[in-house]
């Protein structure tokens, strides 16, 4: 069980990064118009770990069904 809450931990780390890095977590702080989206770099973390231990358990749930 250890195992798959730290490979969710991970997952939730590279989703919060490509979700960086693909702009829908962006950050605009010299804008004049600033996104209101824009969170700091651990809300960003949190939330890619939020989202990775989600799909982990449901992943998980649903591998180990019989």
């Amino acid at each position: 069980m250890s195992f798959l809450a730290g490979a969710a931990g991970v997952a939730g780390i590279i989703t919060g990064i490509v979700l960086m890095r693909l702009g829908f977590l962006q950050q605009d702080e010299g804008a004049d118009d600033p996104n209101p989206f824009a969170r700091p770099w651990w809300y960003k973390v949190a939330l890619g770990a939020a989202i990775g231990l989600a799909g982990a358990t449901i992943l998980g749930n649903a591998v180990t069904q019989p």
